[in-house]
């Protein structure tokens, strides 16, 4: 799997909607999906820098740090 569309989509909403942790955190998906949990992780902390209280996130971040 490639991240070509998800990055250039993740460039455009961070440029529309900056403080919208639904940005980071989709992205953060994505990355999951292609095993880089690495930077998944990253993206997940910085939905949760915006919202701290952003379910989806802590969700998605709670599961990766299980494992």
């Amino acid at each position: 799997p490639s991240l070509v569309g998800s990055e250039m989509c993740k460039e455009t909403d961070i440029k529309l909607y900056p403080k919208e942790p639904s940005v980071y955190r989709n992205y953060g998906y994505a990355l999951l999906e292609v095993k880089d949990t690495a930077n998944a992780i990253i993206n997940y902390r910085k939905a949760l820098a915006i919202d701290p209280d952003d379910y989806r996130a802590l969700s998605f971040f709670e599961r990766i740090k299980k494992k």
